[in-house]
C-alpha cells in the first residue's frame, strides 16, 4: 500500500503541470561558460600580441629526476657536518 492512491497522484500532477511554464531552453544561460568565454577573450589579445613579439616562449631547463633523486639520497646517508669541531680538552689526572 502506497503514500496516496492512483487518483491523488494523477491529480497532483495534473496540478504541478498546470502551474508550471512551459520550457524554454533559450532562457537557461551557462554561467560558467559565460565566465570562461569572456576570460578566453580577454586573454586572447595579449597572447596574440606576445607570440608575435616575442618568438616562442623561453623553454625551460629539463630537470633530470633521476639524478636529483640520487643526490637527495646521498646527502640523507651522508653524516652531518659538524659546525665548531673543536678538540676535545683531556682533564690531565693529578693523584
Amino acid at each position: 500500500m502506497g503514500l496516496v492512491n492512483a487518483k491523488e497522484l494523477e491529480l497532483a500532477k495534473k496540478f504541478v503541470s498546470a502551474l508550471a511554464p512551459p520550457f524554454d531552453p533559450g532562457k537557461l544561460n551557462d554561467r560558467f561558460e559565460e565566465r570562461l568565454r569572456a576570460l578566453i577573450e580577454a586573454r586572447a589579445d595579449s597572447a596574440i600580441d606576445a607570440y608575435q613579439h616575442g618568438g616562442p616562449a623561453k623553454r625551460t631547463p629539463v630537470v633530470d629526476i633521476m639524478e636529483a633523486l640520487r643526490k637527495s639520497i646521498e646527502m640523507a646517508r651522508k653524516p652531518p657536518a659538524r659546525e665548531s669541531a673543536k678538540p676535545q680538552q683531556r682533564r690531565s689526572r693529578t693523584k
